[in-house]
């Protein structure tokens, strides 16, 4: 900010989203951009990456970070007694079949040139050994790059509920699933940050991995502007950095943070005095992000 008349003919907005952490305030931000009709040439966001050593940058044209699809299912039988299960209907018994259609949805349905990954994560029913629960109720999550994979998963994941709740007479209920949305560079921006990298920071911090199966919100906003989130390495054996991400030993390198402020900076600053145009269909218009913020409300 201090620096603002130095930028010339353009400005920066700083993007600081509420409770980023699935919350969903990116709605709030987005549709008053919208509104507002603010223009944005370039979008860029930074991610700190614990795989990845102090003193590199990686920055992919393409897929960088993965959609996401969180679900939650209870299934409806009839509870009794462990003593006679010939007089309940046993929820459980459906959600293991459930469960191991599930395990095979990714190689039935999927092509083995696309990346999908998912996990059930919660499991609950009853909680004595003796009784036989009502329902039974679990949860996870999906993870891809292509959108459309998501919603596949998606339409098969509903399919198997359908027909194995019906083959073992219970009933079921979700949440709601809908497909989200990967963060993909744009292919300029990201050959862009890669030229910034090496400006300011040098050949070897131009990182060469794969990208993250976690998700972002950035990914909305590189749907709207051209945009390109890159990450950043903190892992220094020597210190201790390198857990994984929400890992409780978790840590930075804050070593690393100068780097990040310097590619961050360098990549506006280069920007705005320059006279790159980034290539960009936009997506989304008003009234899609309005349909999320309903979906997501």
């Amino acid at each position: 900010k201090e620096n603002e008349a130095e930028l010339g003919r353009g400005r920066v907005i700083l993007f600081f989203e509420r409770g980023e952490e699935g919350m969903g305030n990116i709605r709030y931000l987005l549709d008053h951009m919208l509104a507002q009709d603010t223009k944005v040439a370039a979008a860029h966001g930074i991610h700190v990456r614990p795989d990845l050593p102090t003193g590199v940058i990686f920055s992919p044209s393409g897929p960088i970070m993965a959609g996401a699809t969180g679900f939650t299912v209870k299934i409806r039988g009839r509870g009794g007694h462990g003593s006679r299960p010939d007089l309940s209907n046993n929820p459980v018994d459906c959600f293991v079949a459930v469960y191991s259609a599930l395990m095979a949805l990714r190689v039935r349905y999927v092509s083995p040139f696309e990346q999908l990954t998912f996990s059930v994560c919660t499991l609950k029913g009853s909680e004595r050994g003796n009784v036989i629960p009502g329902e039974v109720s679990f949860g996870g999550t999906a993870r891809y790059y292509n959108k459309a994979v998501g919603q596949t998963f998606i339409d098969e994941f509903t399919s198997i509920l359908d027909n194995v709740t019906a083959a073992y007479h219970c009933t079921y209920e979700t949440n709601g699933m809908r497909a989200g949305d990967p963060t993909l560079n744009n292919a300029d921006a990201g050959a862009f940050a890669r030229g910034v990298i090496r400006k300011y920071l040098g050949e070897d911090a131009v990182a060469e991995t794969t990208p993250l199966m976690g998700s972002e919100s950035f990914s909305l906003l590189t749907q709207l502007y051209p945009g390109v989130m890159v990450h950043l390495g903190i892992g220094n054996e020597g210190i201790g950095s390198g857990a994984d991400l929400h890992s409780e030993y978790f840590d930075v390198d804050e070593a690393a943070l100068a780097l990040g402020v310097a590619e961050t900076v360098g990549f506006a600053v280069d920007f705005i005095q320059g006279d790159e145009v980034f290539a960009h269909t936009p997506v989304r218009d008003l009234d899609a992000i309005n349909s999320w913020q309903n979906r997501k409300a």
